[in-house]
């Protein structure tokens, strides 16, 4: 029967075994495509590997070809190796199986939330799965799906789904997430790689022949160093030399034939092997040394009360206290955000409104000018065309005294009536 003795079975497992993916990733994994010559099988190059390294089989009577870890690429799912598979397997039934059954049974399994984070992780790495980790998330009690794990996974599993490779790798690589995070994380690690370099060729202008800079290319993709990022990027088919990549240049292989198998996928990254436990039995912890007992039937024949042993007990209010200390902090940093978001704002705010005023008094300055300037040509035009109308009437003035002088009356008046007209107006 399901116990806190067979769900510490489980963890203390998978702890190894996600270990084990990491710490063996590279000496483990088969590289199929390159370097090893033509006609040369993965079995055979396993087997030239592991003699060359004076590595015996596990078990006795075995084929050399049957040892290592191989991984399996195509599809749209993640590449699930067989030891990947081991660990999926045995993740689900101790998060959907075991511990539902202690939980009915009143026992309080005091590492829930961190495998329930693992098994989000890995059920978001495979692209179809995204309903399973919705049920997953909504039959989690309301205290673990508050916890820091889960939403430390959900934060991933939003990336991963979003194929935001800048977000995937920044979670990844901050201070304060947990080994055994970044050693499942890793699984994932050529699947984004993948999604980066695609959405880099497609989104830059074929016409820029600007060079990325490789130590940030480093850093949103992943890598410990420029000089893997380089080896990754010419086996991808990216140019790159001491300049950047030149991702305007890119011959990608088509996504069905893009290969995960490579040993630039699976090597080793500085920020994580930085966390290592020098001791692979660190990371696997203490078994549980007290079992919870079955409760004998209540008085009366009624249903017997849950019960919790101290150790239960004891871990259980460690991780309450441990998820409420970490909620206020968070409580406390939003808050922060939140206060620093509206001082900006408001300075923003002030600054607007001072430019604002600065371009209206501008404005009304240019208006005022420019005002000036129609009235200074109304007057100019006024004073020139009543210079124009007096010569006028002179000029008939003038006209009437000659007719006056020749005797011709009538046109003397005419020429009187002509000068009044001109001055009247």
């Amino acid at each position: 029967p399901c116990s806190l003795t067979v769900a510490s079975a489980f963890e203390r497992t998978l702890r190894a075994a996600m270990d084990a993916h990491y710490r063996c990733a590279e000496d483990l994994t088969v590289e199929q495509a390159r370097g090893q010559g033509p006609g040369t099988s993965a079995a055979e190059w396993a087997a030239k590997w592991l003699h060359e390294k004076g590595i015996p089989n596990a078990r006795a009577g075995l084929p050399n070809e049957t040892v290592g870890c191989t991984r399996s690429s195509g599809g749209e799912g993640t590449s699930m190796g067989s030891h990947e598979d081991y660990i999926y397997k045995n993740l689900m039934t101790l998060v959907r199986d075991v511990y539902p059954t202690l939980r009915s049974s009143g026992v309080v399994p005091p590492h829930e939330a961190e495998f329930a984070g693992y098994c989000i992780i890995l059920l978001a790495m495979r692209e179809t799965y995204q309903s399973a980790v919705q049920e997953v998330y909504q039959n989690l009690p309301a205290e673990i799906r508050k916890s820091t794990e889960v939403r430390r996974a959900i934060n991933l599993s939003e990336a991963m789904h979003g194929r935001n490779y800048v977000r995937f790798f920044s979670v990844v690589r901050r201070a304060d997430t947990p080994y055994l995070v970044c050693c499942l994380a890793h699984q994932h690690f050529p699947r984004m790689r993948r999604h980066a370099i695609y959405t880099m060729v497609e989104m830059r202008d074929k016409r820029s022949a600007i060079p990325e800079p490789l130590p940030e290319l480093a850093r949103i993709m992943g890598f410990s160093n420029v000089q893997d990022t380089v080896e990754w990027l010419l086996i991808k088919g990216v140019p790159a030399d001491e300049k950047g990549a030149h991702i305007y240049k890119a011959n990608l292989p088509e996504p069905k034939t893009w290969s995960e198998v490579e040993l630039a996928d699976v090597r080793k990254v500085d920020f994580i092997t930085s966390r290592m436990p020098l001791d692979p039995g660190d990371v696997v912890g203490l078994p549980i040394t007290h079992d919870f007992v079955r409760p004998s039937a209540a008085p009366g024949g009624g249903a017997p009360a849950p019960t919790r042993t101290p150790v239960d007990s004891a871990a259980a209010a460690a991780r309450v206290a441990a998820n409420a200390a970490a909620t206020a902090e968070q409580s406390a940093e939003r808050k922060k955000e939140r206060e620093a978001a509206a001082a900006a704002a408001s300075a923003a705010a002030a600054v607007a409104a001072a430019k604002a005023a600065k371009e209206r008094e501008a404005a009304d300055a240019v208006k005022a000018a420019q005002a000036r300037e129609r009235a200074a040509a109304d007057e100019a035009s006024r004073k020139k065309e009543g210079a124009a109308q007096v010569v006028k009437a002179e000029l008939a003035v003038s006209r009437g005294r000659k007719s006056l002088e020749q005797g011709d009356a009538s046109a003397a008046l005419a020429s009187a009536k002509e000068a009044e007209g001109v001055l009247s107006d």
